[in-house]
């Protein structure tokens, strides 16, 4: 892909634009009580820092931690592990694809990263009334569709674009929160909804064309005037 940074050129944006305070030491940065705003925060100072852990790195956002670089994994490797958007954390399984979701421990000179409980999707029954997640998740064609990474960005674009009728009902409005967790629901990844949004999508036309006609085949239009 065109334009795409290195490993190292990634690694040395990170510790520039996060740089590295101690450990243990008052952070750059706190929520403050906001004079405008009575009874509300905001924050005040830097925003994103670094500290070491022995060979481990923690990376924080506003005072709290979003990534690890080096932590310990179950199989003693060592590795990337990011939070996942709902306050727990997750690591790549070894095929590059799956996430696997867990746990960490942040100590003095390392940081461990424990397998936990993995999330389990469960669709909703199809009924008389129109649902368009009920009959996407039930689709075998769809859901095999969806496994390719262009086609998940084309569904995950018209989802939050268009709202769905079959019949004369409305079953799907578009939303593009609903369209991102559904999307990462679906494709059965361990994926959470931060990965497609906002940066998800796509404009490839064949792509959104198939999204169309795999809704057309199982009975859904978009809204029209």
């Amino acid at each position: 892909m065109a334009n795409k940074f290195s490993d190292a050129e990634h690694q040395a944006s990170l510790d520039k634009n996060l740089p590295y305070i101690e450990q243990g030491a008052e952070p750059p940065g706190r929520w403050v009580p906001d004079a405008q705003l009575p009874g509300a925060q905001k924050w005040d100072g830097q925003t994103l820092w670094s500290t070491r852990h022995g060979d481990t790195v923690v990376r924080w956002s506003l005072g709290r931690p979003f990534r690890i670089d080096f932590a310990s994994y179950p199989d003693k490797t060592r590795g990337v592990v990011l939070e996942n958007g709902y306050g727990r954390w997750r690591r790549l399984a070894a095929n590059g694809r799956n996430w696997v979701h867990g746990t960490i421990e942040i100590k003095a000179n390392d940081v461990t990263f424990s397998d936990g409980e993995q999330p389990i999707y469960t669709p909703p029954l199809k009924t008389a009334i129109p649902n368009l997640e009920a009959d996407v998740a039930h689709d075998a064609g769809f859901l095999d569709a969806l496994q390719d990474d262009d086609f998940a960005n084309a569904a995950y674009t018209v989802l939050k674009t268009d709202c769905f009728y079959k019949g004369e009902l409305r079953g799907w409005r578009a939303d593009s929160g609903r369209a991102a967790e559904l999307v990462a629901n679906l494709r059965g990844l361990g994926e959470s909804f931060n990965d497609w949004k906002p940066y998800g999508g796509s404009r490839d036309e064949s792509y959104l064309q198939s999204v169309h006609e795999h809704l057309a085949r199982i009975g859904w239009r978009i809204e029209t005037l």
